[in-house]
């Protein structure tokens, strides 16, 4: 075990130069009005590529009792095919609070690998835990709107009795008590999609970098206002509807662009809370979510809590 954590933390440290970095203007959003001037991101009669499942896990909500359980959350965890170090932290971090088993369930999002011994690996995981879904697309950085709009399709085809789904990156914590605390406590809760609002930034045009969009796909100097794509949290009843104007949209490779423009023209508001965080994770007990691994110390002490804890996964 603890010759598998070594190995799982230096794995780990090589995401850290990854994490994305958002660079915010002091400006106004962009509104739906501005964008259409300039291009005209709606389509009609077209449709984007229908993601089939690789692996499709068996029901997993069906747990939820639909009376007197007030909050039922699936979690969907966007992963990369070979990181089956993260997704054990993820699954120790979530399961070993067994006091709210009844609120939670568990899924990752993941693609296709590049190489056939990984996804041998993958299908002997998806045997022994049953929490994978996989589409038939290749997992590359530059394919994760295709892994959010599994996510979403899956959600509401799979598991109806959800009141939310929880979409996290899978470098980020969620603290259980806090997110059920926030949502027994929302005013509007059919209608939230909450997260980190990204009012204004500039579109990335270097090739090289994690956030690139070429201009043919998105000729904007500035994206549209967007929840970072980390940590998001929306109703079942806003997934439907942000799910049911996907293909109105054209396609844009950077999931959290591709939902802000959904979200725009489908009317659908975004609730900015501090709450959700990108930075690590110190004053954790007051947060939803945070970044676990932003650095070399955060990486090193969650691998030391996962090695001598005896919790059971």
């Amino acid at each position: 075990m603890a010759f598998l954590s070594v190995v799982c933390y230096f794995k780990t440290i090589s995401f850290i130069q990854s994490k994305t970095r958002y660079y915010q203007l002091d400006k106004p959003p962009l509104t739906k009005d501005e964008i259409l001037k300039q291009y005209d991101f709606t389509q009609s009669h077209t449709f984007h590529p229908v993601i089939h499942y690789i692996l499709h896990p068996k029901p997993l909500c069906e747990h939820f009792d639909l009376d007197s359980t007030p909050s039922r959350v699936l979690i969907c965890v966007k992963s990369l095919p070979g990181n089956f170090h993260l997704r054990e932290w993820v699954r120790w971090n979530i399961k070993s609070n067994r006091e709210f088993s009844g609120n939670f369930t568990l899924v990752f999002l993941i693609g296709q690998p590049l190489n056939s011994s990984t996804n041998e690996l993958i299908g002997e995981e998806s045997n022994f835990y049953g929490d994978l879904v996989q589409g038939n697309f290749t997992d590359t950085a530059f394919n994760t709107t295709y892994k959010t709009i599994m996510g979403f399709q899956w959600a509401i085809k799979n598991c109806h009795q959800a009141q939310y789904i929880v979409f996290l990156d899978e470098r980020f914590k969620i603290n259980l008590t806090s997110t059920l605390t926030f949502l027994r406590n929302e005013s509007t809760p059919k209608s939230l999609y909450m997260g980190h609002l990204v009012k204004r930034e500039k579109t990335n045009r270097v090739k090289e970098n994690i956030r690139y969009i070429p201009k043919e796909e998105y000729p904007l100097s500035y994206l549209p206002p967007f929840v970072s794509g980390n940590a998001f949290i929306v109703s079942i009843d806003v997934a439907k509807t942000l799910a049911y104007h996907f293909d109105s949209v054209k396609m844009i490779l950077l999931d959290e662009v591709f939902l802000g423009l959904v979200a725009m023209f489908s009317d659908v508001i975004f609730m900015h809370s501090d709450l959700v965080t990108l930075e690590n994770c110190g004053g954790f007990k007051g947060k939803l979510a945070c970044n676990m691994f932003l650095s070399v110390d955060d990486a090193l002490h969650a691998w030391m809590e996962f090695t001598n804890s005896n919790v059971r996964i």
